[in-house]
């Protein structure tokens, strides 16, 4: 039964991380397609499946958590990258400033809110932590990644900024959730007739609609024609994820 033993209660096994940090996920992806008065939390529930596993004591090896801590928040930038960066730049000429201008102003004030907080409030030595509470109220995971690395590269020994962002994500992401609601009755929007207009806009413009397609270019015009000329020359905006080419895909 040693087997047995090292898979649930090792933390140096590679083993029980693999099982615990399989039954968190699994666990919290289930948890996630419960609706509660129609809302989901999603896959916001793994965080609370790790938190209930680490109440009771269930943990691996801190170096190894690290890497995948860090690993996991690569490809959560990586990918996110990935979906954005096709519209990214195209975006700024369709109210890309104005918003990013609020999304800085929002920032800033979140930034406020916590140094009023921790001069009112907390001790001087809780300003780390209030770093992690501010990265979780907001639910900005890269953020907290970025606020460890500067922690690490100026020698913080204290407690990990984690616990603060644990304690203040649930919140941020009921907050979200809440005001949305709350948004929704005070400014009377009804959820129906809103996705009939936007159908009807759809509709009415075709080409405002993504759509996906397969093309197999045989023009012999358009040899040798570069992706941005050939976008000049149709005026439609296009994005090729794969090139056939000679056999070989790009």
């Amino acid at each position: 039964m040693a087997w047995l033993e090292n898979l649930l209660f090792n933390p140096d096994s590679i083993a029980h991380i693999v099982f615990l940090y399989s039954l968190v996920i699994s666990l919290g992806v289930l948890l996630g397609r419960i609706r509660i008065f129609g809302v989901s939390l999603g896959v916001t529930f793994i965080l609370f499946a790790g938190i209930l596993m680490g109440h009771f004591g269930f943990t691996g090896n801190l170096q190894i958590i690290n890497f995948v801590q860090d690993f996991g928040l690569i490809l959560f930038v990586y990918c996110i990258g990935l979906q954005v960066g096709p519209s990214f730049f195209s975006s700024f000429r369709k109210g890309g400033v104005s918003m990013n201008l609020m999304a800085v102003a929002a920032i800033l004030l979140n930034i406020a809110v916590m140094i009023v907080l921790w001069l009112c409030i907390f001790e001087k030595e809780d300003l780390p932590m209030m770093v992690g509470v501010l990265c979780g109220a907001v639910t900005n995971t890269p953020g907290l990644g970025a606020a460890n690395e500067a922690l690490a590269q100026v020698g913080y020994s204290g407690p990990q900024i984690a616990n603060g962002y644990a304690c203040a994500y649930p919140l941020g992401v009921v907050g979200i959730i809440g005001a949305s609601i709350l948004l929704k009755y005070l400014c009377k929007v009804n959820i129906s007739t809103e996705r009939e207009t936007l159908s009807m806009k759809e509709t009415a413009d075709r080409h405002e609609k993504p759509h996906r397609m397969y093309v197999e270019v045989k023009n012999p015009a358009l040899e040798g024609i570069t992706l941005k000329s050939l976008r000049e020359m149709a005026n439609r905006d296009f994005v090729c994820s794969r090139i056939l080419h000679d056999g070989s895909v790009s």
